[in-house]
C-alpha cells in the first residue's frame, strides 16, 4: 500500500464533491474559477490548461502550491511534495470533460462560479445514477 505525503493527503482530502462544492459556493458572483479548453491532448496551450483548469485553481489555491491536474491524475509541483502524483476521483474527471465539451466551440473560455456550480450540478446527477445501477 501506498502512503501519500501529508501534503499529498491533503490534495485528496480537498477532492470530495461536497468540498469542492462549499468552495465554489462561498465565491463571489461572477468569479472566474479557472480556464476550460478543447482538452488536455490537444490544447494549444497545454501547459496553461493543466495548472489553470477549475480544479487544479481549486487545489493551488488551498494548498498554497502548484498543482497540476489532467483529466484522471494530479501532480504537485512544488513544496516538499513536488513530484507526487495521485488519480483523480471519477465526479473531478467528468466535471474536466464536461466543460472542455463545452468549450471545444469556443477554444479557451474562462469558467465564472455559476458554470461550474452549474456543470458540476450535472456531475452530482451522473454519479447518482451511476451509484444507483
Amino acid at each position: 500500500m501506498i502512503i501519500p505525503s501529508p501534503t499529498l493527503q491533503s490534495a485528496t482530502d480537498l477532492l470530495q464533491i461536497e468540498v469542492f462544492k462549499e468552495h465554489l459556493q462561498a465565491r463571489t458572483e461572477g468569479e472566474v474559477m479557472g480556464i476550460a479548453t478543447i482538452g488536455e491532448e490537444d490544447a494549444p496551450h497545454k501547459g496553461d490548461w493543466l495548472h489553470s483548469n477549475v480544479i487544479a485553481s481549486f487545489l493551488s489555491a488551498r494548498l498554497k502550491l502548484v498543482v497540476a491536474v489532467g483529466y484522471t491524475a494530479m501532480r504537485i509541483e512544488s513544496g516538499e511534495a513536488a513530484g507526487e502524483e495521485w488519480y483523480l476521483p471519477a465526479w473531478a474527471e467528468w466535471f474536466l470533460r464536461l466543460l472542455d465539451c463545452q468549450a471545444a466551440t469556443n477554444g479557451i473560455v474562462e469558467v465564472t462560479k455559476e458554470v461550474a456550480l452549474a456543470f458540476l450540478g450535472i456531475v452530482e446527477e451522473m454519479d447518482t445514477l451511476w451509484l444507483s445501477n
